[in-house]
C-alpha cells in the first residue's frame, strides 16, 4: 500500500510544481489555479475571485501579495487581473486601495500596477477608476497620479528559473497627450473640479514634466500668467480682478506610511525655494460663470502645456544646459513673477505679499 501512496504524493507534487511555473499570461495564471483546484478537489479560485471576499483577502493575504509587489511585480499584476477581471470598477478600486494601504496613492509604484491591471480596459473604464481613486484627494495628488498613470514604465522583475521561462521586462506603453487631456478632461467633469483646483492641478502637473529647476519654475509660473491673461478673455470681463485666491496646499494622502518607491524624486532645497515662491504669487479670481467653462479653459491650457513640453525635449541638444544655481532660479522667478502680479502690487516684493496676505 505504500508505493501506490508514494506515487500519488509523487504525481501531485509535480502537478503543483507545474502549476507553479512563472506564468506569462492571464491564461497562465487561470489555468495553474484550475489545475491546482483539481488536484486538491477544492474550490480556491472561486473563493479568491469573490468580491464579497474582498475583506478577508486584504486582511488575512496581504502579507504574499506584498511579497509578489517587491519580489516579481509582473506576475501580481497578471495575478489582479485574472482576480478582477469579472469585478465592477468600484471593487477593484476598493481592493487595491485596501491591499497596498502603505503605499501612498500618488506613489509610482501603487499607480503603475494600477495602470498594468487596467491596460486593456476601454478608456471610458479608465476614466472610472482614476475618477474613484481620486475621489477627496488634493490638486498635488491628483496630477503625480495621473502623470504616473499615463506615463509608461516597464515593471522590472527579478530573473529566476529556466533561461527560457524569463521575462525580463514588460513594457507599459505612455499615453498620447490627446489621451492624457481626454481622461483629465472627464475626471475632472466627474469631480467636479471648480477653477482654483484647476489651477492648482495644471500647476503642480507644469512642476512634474521637468527636472532642471529653473525649467520648473519659468513652466509653472508661465501657465498662471497664461491663465490670468486667457480666462479675462475668454470670460470677457471689463477689467481684471485684484481679488486674490489663496492657493490651495497640497497635503498628505490617507496614507500615511512611508513611500518604498525607489524612483520617487527626493525634494531639494531648490525644489523647496520653487514651491515657496509659487506659494506668495498672488492670482486674480478667474471669475468663469460656470463649471464646464473653467474646465474648457483648464484643458485648453493643459494640453498647450504638454504640446511644449514635448517641442522643448525634441529641441535641447546634449550637454547644452549650464550649470544651475539658486540665484539663477531667483532671476527666472523675479522675471516671471514681476510679469505675472497685479500691477498695483509689483514694487512689492514677494516677502511683503506673504505679509499682506
Amino acid at each position: 500500500m505504500a508505493a501506490p501512496t508514494t506515487s500519488v504524493s509523487h504525481c501531485k507534487a509535480h502537478t503543483v510544481k507545474s502549476a507553479l511555473r512563472r506564468p506569462k499570461t492571464v491564461g497562465d495564471v487561470d489555468a495553474a489555479m484550475k489545475e491546482m483546484d483539481e488536484t486538491y478537489q477544492t474550490s480556491f479560485s472561486d473563493w479568491i475571485r469573490s468580491e464579497a471576499n474582498i475583506g478577508f483577502v486584504c486582511t488575512y493575504k496581504r502579507q504574499m501579495f506584498d511579497r509578489y509587489m517587491n519580489e516579481d511585480a509582473h506576475t501580481l499584476s497578471l495575478v489582479l487581473c485574472w482576480m478582477t477581471q469579472d469585478w465592477t470598477v468600484a471593487s477593484i478600486a476598493e481592493f487595491m486601495l485596501k491591499l497596498f494601504y502603505s503605499y501612498k496613492i500618488s506613489s509610482r509604484r501603487f499607480t503603475h500596477l494600477v495602470a498594468v491591471v487596467s491596460a486593456e480596459w476601454p478608456a471610458e473604464r479608465k476614466e472610472e477608476i482614476v475618477n474613484v481613486l481620486l475621489i477627496g484627494e488634493t490638486p498635488a495628488t491628483s496630477a503625480q497620479f495621473i502623470k504616473h498613470y499615463t506615463e509608461g514604465n516597464y515593471l522590472r522583475t527579478r530573473p529566476h528559473g529556466d533561461a527560457d521561462d524569463k521575462l525580463d521586462e514588460v513594457p507599459l506603453k505612455p499615453w498620447s497627450n490627446e489621451d492624457i487631456v481626454s481622461l483629465t478632461t472627464a475626471v475632472s467633469k466627474l469631480l467636479r473640479w471648480n477653477d482654483v483646483f484647476m489651477m492648482d492641478f495644471i500647476t503642480e502637473y507644469a512642476g512634474l514634466l521637468f527636472t532642471d529647476p529653473v525649467k520648473k519654475a519659468k513652466a509653472v509660473v508661465t501657465v498662471l500668467h497664461e491663465y490670468e491673461n486667457l480666462s479675462a478673455s475668454a470670460t470677457s470681463m471689463p477689467d481684471k480682478s485684484s481679488h486674490s485666491t489663496s492657493r490651495s496646499q497640497s497635503e498628505a494622502t490617507l496614507f500615511d506610511d512611508d513611500d518604498s518607491d525607489a524612483s520617487q524624486v527626493t525634494s531639494t532645497s531648490e525644489d523647496e525655494e520653487i514651491q515657496r515662491r509659487i506659494a506668495e504669487i498672488v492670482r486674480p479670481k478667474s471669475g468663469f460663470r460656470t463649471m464646464r467653462e473653467s474646465i474648457t479653459f483648464g484643458m485648453r491650457i493643459f494640453a498647450q502645456m504638454l504640446e511644449q513640453v514635448d517641442s522643448e525635449e525634441s529641441n535641447d541638444s546634449v550637454g547644452a544646459e549650464k550649470e544651475l544655481t539658486l540665484q539663477a532660479l531667483n532671476i527666472a522667478c523675479v522675471d516671471m513673477y514681476a510679469s505675472t502680479v497685479p500691477t498695483d502690487i509689483k514694487s512689492m516684493g514677494p516677502n511683503s505679499i506673504a505679509e499682506k496676505k
